[in-house]
Parts: C-alpha cells; structure tokens; sequence
C-alpha cells in the first residue's frame, strides 16, 4: 500500500524471498513430481503459465525473460503471451478485465494521496481486477479515505497491507524509479514515488 520510500512503509511483505529450494519442497509436498524436462507435473497437469503483457514494452519483456528463467529453476514453465495493449489493459473484453490469463503483468498508476488502493482492493471496485474480496479489508479501506487524522489512516492501511501480504491477490514486484529536478531556492517540495511533481505545489515557497 505505501511504496518503499514512504516514511509509512513497513516491510509487511518481507516474508517472500527468492528460495527456490523452498519452492520446490513446497511443490513435492503438494505431489507434484518433475517431469524429464525438469518441469513439474501435478495431478497430471504440467505445470505451464501463460505470462502475459503488453508487448513493445522493454522493460516488461525482461521482466517476463526473468521471470522465465527464475520459475525454470524451480520447476515451472513460463510461456510468454505479448499482446498490444488495447488488447491486454485498455478496454472492457481485454485479458485483464476478462481474467483471461494465468500471470498478467501490469501497472497501477496512482496519486500520492490515499484514495488509490480502495479502487484496487476493495470488494466490486472498478479497478479490482484480481476479484480480491475481504469485507474487513474494505471497512478499513473506506475509513482510511474518510478520516482526516493522519496517524489513523496511516494505521488503517499498513494493517490492510498486512492482510494483503498474507492473501497475496497480487504480487508487487518494483516500484518506478522518477526523477526530480529544481533549484535549490524551491523550498517545501515533497517527491512522492506516483510521479506528479506539482501534487503538493501549494505548500511551495521560494528562498530569499
């Protein structure tokens, strides 16, 4: 919910890491057994994704190579689907919106304020794509758009975070790097990691 440079974040998703032997113990623990290709088969389906994304993206491309790669290692096909992205994000029959597939790699571009993952998470919300519905984590969603007080909303969230961390309805990957650039003479600007520079220009000031 609060990215990595926000002085709120707390490392609720810390517990996932790259273990790729635990992987695999997970996956033998579940009766799934490595075919002669290395890839597991479980209750006789091989284990095959469909990673989709827009194509003609470079970074999304290595992402999916990457990944392509990392669940190699542990025993699990990747097979990557590129798509323009009319076709894959930007109308009502695309993949996503129509859940037609099985990993679909995207982005949500919000604001720096705190209204962005109520649209997200929410139950039946318009950008709640993944169909993550948990009554409790929508109380605390639309309380923390509602409340002025910033140490509550900041509490109603992280503890949201916690019970997204532990249902996992999507998996955060990296957050955008942005560049900020000004003279030192501007005074009060606060970066956010969204990207709208002027989100807060109202509290600007210049030195004299």
């Amino acid at each position: 919910v609060f990215l990595a440079n926000s002085p709120y974040h707390e490392r609720n998703w810390s517990t996932y890491r790259h273990r790729p032997a635990r992987a695999r113990q997970l996956l033998e623990r579940a009766g799934c057994r490595r075919g002669a290709d290395g890839i597991y088969v479980c209750d006789g389906n091989r284990l095959s994704l469909r990673f989709t994304t827009t194509a003609g993206v470079p970074r999304r491309e290595l992402m999916v190579r990457l990944a392509q790669a990392q669940l190699r290692e542990v025993g699990i096909e990747v097979v990557p689907v590129f798509g323009p992205a009319s076709a894959v994000l930007g109308s009502p029959d695309s993949l996503l919106v129509q859940g037609n597939f099985d990993v679909l790699l995207f982005s949500w571009i919000q604001g720096p304020s705190t209204e962005g993952p109520a649209d997200i998470f929410g139950c039946q919300q318009p950008r709640n794509y993944t169909g993550y519905c948990d009554r409790l984590v929508t109380r605390d969603l639309v309380n923390a758009t509602q409340t002025l007080d910033d140490a509550r909303r900041v509490g109603l969230l992280n503890r949201v975070d916690v019970r997204l961390a532990r249902a996992v309805p999507a998996i955060p990957l990296f957050q955008t790097t942005f560049l900020d650039a000004r003279k030192t003479s501007v005074r009060g600007v606060v970066p956010n990691g969204f990207g709208p520079f002027f989100w807060d220009s109202e509290n600007w000031w210049l030195a004299e």
